[in-house]
C-alpha cells in the first residue's frame, strides 16, 4: 500500500484482502483476518484479529462489515474496540461483492440498515 501526501511519500507491505478509505482513516482487511485502522501516514491507530477469519466481502457505512466465508457477518464500530458476529444460513461459496448498503450474492442480497 502507498499513501501519497505533499510532505511525504508511506508504504506498508502486507496481505490485503480489501481496503476502506472513510474520513480520514484507512481500514485494511488481511487475507490473515485482521482488521486495522490506519492513519493516512500508514501508521496503525488500532487492530484487531478474527482468528480463522477469511473475509470475502466488506463494506463501511456508519458502522464496518465483513462478511466471513464460513458463514458469518462482523459488525464493527469504526474504532474496533466493539463488534458482534451473525451467523449467515450458509457458507460463502461464491463470489460477493458490497455497493453502497448492499451486499450481493448470486441473485440474492443483503441490505444493511
Amino acid at each position: 500500500i502507498i499513501a501519497i501526501n505533499p510532505q511525504n511519500i508511506n508504504t506498508k507491505r502486507i496481505n490485503v484482502k480489501d481496503i476502506i478509505y472513510d474520513n480520514n482513516a484507512i481500514y485494511l482487511f488481511t487475507k490473515t483476518g485482521k482488521v486495522q485502522k490506519l492513519d493516512l501516514n500508514l501508521k496503525v491507530i488500532k487492530e484487531i484479529k478474527f482468528p480463522f477469519a477469511v473475509f470475502s466481502a466488506v463494506m463501511g457505512m456508519e458502522k464496518l462489515y465483513a462478511v466471513e466465508k464460513s458463514g458469518y457477518l462482523i459488525e464493527m464500530d469504526k474504532n474496533l474496540e466493539t463488534f458482534k458476529v451473525y451467523e449467515l444460513p450458509s457458507e460463502i461459496e461464491k463470489q460477493m461483492f458490497a455497493f453502497k448498503d448492499r451486499l450481493f450474492y448470486g441473485k440474492y442480497y443483503l441490505k444493511i440498515d
